[in-house]
C-alpha cells in the first residue's frame, strides 16, 4: 500500500465532505479543519492507508477459506466414501423437499434458512462447475488462458 493510493482515499474523503457541507454545516467545519491542519491531513492519509491495508488482509482470509472449501470438497470426491462422495447432491435433494414442501403449504422460508439454502446451492453447483472444468483442462479439452 502506497501513500498515493491513501492520497486518493483522502481526496474522494474530502470530495464527500464537500458535498455535505452544502447540506450540513458541521461537515464544512471538519473540511475547513482538514484543509488547515496538514498534521490532521496526514493522520487522515495514515487512517486511510490503514484501513486499505485492512480490507486487502480480509480478502486474504477470504480467499484461503473459499480455496480451503474447495480442497475439501476435491478430498471428499476422491474419497471410497459412499456418503462422502455422495453428501452435496444428497444435501441438495434435502434442500429441494424442504423448499418443495414450503412451496405447497404456502409458507415463507425463514430468513436464515434462506441464506443457507443459497449458499449450499452456490457451493454445490459452483463446486461442480469448477470440478468439470479442472477435469477438462487435464484431458487438455480446454487450455487456461493467459
Amino acid at each position: 500500500m502506497n501513500i498515493l493510493t491513501s492520497s486518493v482515499a483522502v481526496d474522494l474523503f474530502k470530495d464527500l465532505l464537500s458535498q455535505l457541507s452544502k447540506k450540513i454545516p458541521q461537515a464544512k467545519d471538519v473540511l475547513d479543519k482538514i484543509k488547515s491542519d496538514p498534521q490532521l491531513e496526514l493522520e487522515l492519509k495514515k487512517l486511510a492507508q490503514k484501513q486499505l491495508e485492512l480490507e486487502i488482509e480480509r480478502e486474504k482470509i477470504a480467499q484461503q477459506d473459499r480455496a480451503s472449501a474447495r480442497e475439501l470438497a476435491k478430498v471428499d470426491v476422491m474419497s471410497d466414501n459412499f456418503l462422502s462422495k455422495n453428501i452435496r447432491p444428497i444435501t441438495l435433494l434435502i434442500i429441494l423437499i424442504i423448499l418443495v414442501i414450503y412451496a405447497i403449504t404456502g409458507r415463507e422460508l425463514p430468513t436464515g434458512m434462506k441464506g443457507l439454502f443459497e449458499l449450499v446451492f452456490l457451493f454445490y453447483f459452483g463446486g461442480r462447475s469448477i470440478e468439470k472444468v479442472a477435469a477438462m483442462m487435464a484431458k487438455g479439452k480446454m487450455m487456461p488462458k493467459g
